[in-house]
């Protein structure tokens, strides 16, 4: 393990090929990562602490959601005089630029 990045805070280090570094939801890739593998889909050995066993082999790109890909471009997001509710912000906040 490079380390982990507690909620709302960036991994300032690196990781490295064949390296994971712990993350939670919401969090910005770490630089040189390429993929998230949920928890539940590891565990460390016993013998070897800082290792992890993967249950199955990590794809590339796999469990990342990229920012505004879920909005496409000149979607409306809010009508004009709508009231503004938690979901509309989190739309706004996600559209990319």
């Amino acid at each position: 393990m490079a380390g982990y990045a507690p909620a709302e805070s960036l991994f300032l280090g690196a990781v490295e090929r064949a390296c994971a570094c712990g993350v939670f939801t919401g969090s910005v890739l770490p630089r040189g990562a390429d993929a998230v593998v949920m928890q539940e889909d590891v565990k460390p050995p016993s013998r070897h602490p800082g290792n992890l066993l993967f249950f199955e082999k990590v794809k590339p790109w796999e469990n990342l959601r990229f920012l505004g890909e879920d909005v496409q471009k000149n979607t409306l997001l809010i009508e004009g005089g709508e009231k503004s509710v938690p979901r509309s912000g989190s739309a706004c906040c996600g559209r990319g630029n």
